[in-house]
């Protein structure tokens, strides 16, 4: 065999050895990304759990929020001022009147609330009151059963009784008021031209009703 052909032959498998070589770098280089692909996908899911967990947590976050502000606002409720007069203290008035009357020797009839309240000379409350005078003032008084409002004298009850001894007719009527939210009783005993009412002298109505106007037990 000459010289020229050996080299050849021998160019030959150099050349294959490395076309071989090449292809096997390739195949690492191409084994080499599919990790990195990998990486990248998994980088991506985390992302989005990520911001599922945010979405959640803002929810939670926006729950609290509108928990508090109903909380706030149920505290605001609670928090506001009861009015002078319910119906605890109507009923603790009506029973020490049942009591007081007795020793008295009279009996009283109570406006209920609907129906007006007659008495014997001709006046009917609570529809008499644009003729009522206040220690001589006109127009002093409304029915308010829970005692507020803007009259000078808010009435949360009224009581009269219808005499039977001449000189006939007679009455007694009870007005229990809040005046500039103060308890007041206040009686009128005319029987003829306008009615007219003042505050009572009566000691145990007076200080009876302040007792229970504060939430405090009838003597």
């Amino acid at each position: 065999m000459s010289k020229t052909k050996h080299w050849g032959i021998v160019g030959v498998a150099l050349l294959s050895l490395m076309v071989m070589a090449g292809c096997g770098q390739q195949a690492k280089k191409s084994d080499a990304t599919e990790p990195a692909k990998s990486a990248k996908v998994k980088s991506s899911s985390q992302k989005s759990a990520k911001a599922k967990s945010g979405s959640k947590t803002s929810g939670k976050a926006k729950a609290g929020k509108q928990s508090s502000s109903a909380s706030s606002k149920a505290s605001a409720s609670s928090s506001q001022p009861a009015t002078p007069w319910d119906g605890t203290k109507d009923a603790a008035l009506a029973s020490f009147i049942a009591s007081w009357e007795k020793t008295m020797g009279q009996s009283y009839t109570k406006f209920d609330g609907i129906h007006p309240l007659q008495t014997s000379v001709g006046i009917a409350y609570p529809t008499a009151f644009s003729e009522e005078l206040v220690n001589g003032t006109p127009n002093q008084l409304a029915w308010r059963p829970d005692g507020t409002g803007d009259s000078s004298y808010n009435v949360v009850a009224i009581y009269n009784y219808n005499g039977t001894e001449p000189p006939l007719p007679n009455r007694i009527t009870y007005f229990f008021a809040f005046h500039n939210g103060q308890p007041v009783v206040l009686v009128d005993q005319s029987r003829d031209g306008a009615p007219s009412a003042g505050e009572t002298q009566n000691t145990a109505l007076r200080t009876n009703f302040q007792r229970i106007a504060t939430g405090q037990s009838a003597q």
